[in-house]
């Protein structure tokens, strides 16, 4: 039998020699399921879509690439062996990052040993993984950001402990990480996760060069991040009005104290729910409020049986674009003169500019408020959120020494 040319020819391999034999995804479960059924699929979900886009493109995108993976009906390339003459040939693959099991071991593989012999150092090396409660997952699965802005509290709060575990790492240690997104379960489920390879310590210059202090992590260090990182992500969902007002006990159980933010003010439900709480309550005005509408707002916190609730201004929306916001101080007498409720400024909030807060905070407490919530950041430059109106520390330290000074000639005390 004489072989057409460019087929394959079958060649006696020595004992232990590897040949390369084309993989046959064709004849897998998975395959042959989805090549039957791709199309029904996608027409059904057409047909029960109103607007006829219920699956997004990139979903079918990889559904189709993987179909064409390794199929030599769409392209290959032809190899043959110097040595022996032989000819093999490779299909071309996807090089999905989806659903192709192949493409992504390969890739998998590929990562791991480019990590082992070319990014790691020959130190001890701890993966951390992070999962989320199934009603934090779908915003962190949307929302790039807020996935972002997660992954740098779990990393800010793994690094404060290693450098509490290594011995003599100066304070300007850094660690060293890779991380990657898991974004399904083992059973295909949606679940977003971390898994971070961490170096086990951390890294300083010194003399123009890295040295590595190695940390020695305890059960106590791991719960410490547990917790920081557990207290930090609810905390910014919270103020990002991501949760709901089922979610209050659970956050209360932690909390020291419930802010209720500008845009929910006149949230009836979630003001119910922390009424039912027995935990201070800050509820700062709405950003197009009224005095009025505000106290109606602390009424249904007060109903619910809670009596531990401060009102807190933060400026409110008008004409003026110079400031983020213009901050009603005029608002602060007032409510000392309609409710018997504790009374804050924010006066953070209330210009958007580092520069002014002091001096509006210091109007705060002349005007009779009191408490200030500020805003304070070692480096504003570097901070997550609204950096533009943190206070470095020895700034916020100027402010409370001429506080002092201010609230005696009201007839008050600090």
């Amino acid at each position: 039998m004489v072989a057409a040319a460019g087929s394959q020819r079958e060649i006696k391999s020595a004992p232990g020699t590897a040949v390369y034999r084309r993989r046959q995804p064709e004849r897998s479960t998975v395959y042959q399921v989805m090549q039957g059924h791709l199309e029904t699929w996608l027409a059904g979900c057409r047909q029960a879509d109103g607007e006829g886009l219920p699956v997004a493109g990139y979903i079918e995108e990889d559904f189709r690439k993987y179909l064409a993976c390794g199929i030599l009906a769409n392209g290959f390339a032809r190899a043959r062996c110097a040595g022996c003459g032989y000819d093999f040939l490779i299909a071309f693959s996807c090089k999905g990052r989806g659903i192709c099991p192949s493409c992504n071991t390969r890739r998998m593989v590929e990562t791991a040993a480019h990590l082992n012999d070319q990014v790691f150092p020959q130190v001890p090396v701890r993966q951390w993984v992070l999962s989320f409660p199934k009603r934090l997952r779908y915003f962190l699965a949307r929302d790039a950001d807020l996935l972002n802005r997660v992954l740098r509290i779990f990393l800010n709060s793994v690094e404060k402990v290693l450098l509490l575990c290594s011995p003599n790492a100066p304070d300007h240690a850094r660690l060293g990480a890779v991380t990657f997104v898991h974004r399904f379960g083992s059973a295909l489920n949606g679940h977003i996760h971390f898994h971070c390879c961490v170096i086990d310590g951390v890294f300083s210059a010194e003399d123009e060069a890295l040295r590595f202090h190695q940390a020695s992590v305890t059960r106590e260090a791991i719960a410490k991040v547990q917790a920081e990182v557990r207290e930090r992500v609810l905390r910014l969902f919270k103020q990002r009005k991501l949760l709901s007002p089922e979610d209050v006990d659970m956050i209360a159980e932690t909390a020291d104290m419930l802010q209720i933010g500008a845009r929910n003010m006149q949230n009836f439900p979630l003001l119910q729910a922390v009424g039912r709480t027995r935990i201070p309550i800050m509820l700062k005005r709405g950003l197009m409020n009224t005095v009025q509408e505000w106290l109606l707002s602390s009424d249904y916190i007060l109903s619910g049986g809670n009596r531990q609730v401060i009102l807190c201004e933060r400026g409110i929306r008008t004409f003026e674009t110079a400031t983020r916001n213009t901050f009603d101080i005029n608002a602060i007498p007032l409510l000392k003169g309609l409710t018997h409720l504790p009374v804050f400024g924010d006066p953070s909030h209330g210009t958007g500019k580092w520069d002014l807060v002091a001096a509006v905070g210091r109007a705060c407490i002349a005007a009779g408020a009191d408490g200030l919530m500020i805003e304070v950041h070692p480096d504003p430059a570097k901070a997550l959120s609204d950096g533009a109106q943190s206070l470095k520390p020895e700034r916020f330290a100027e402010l409370v020494a001429s506080i002092r000074q201010i609230a005696p000639a009201v007839g008050r005390t600090l």
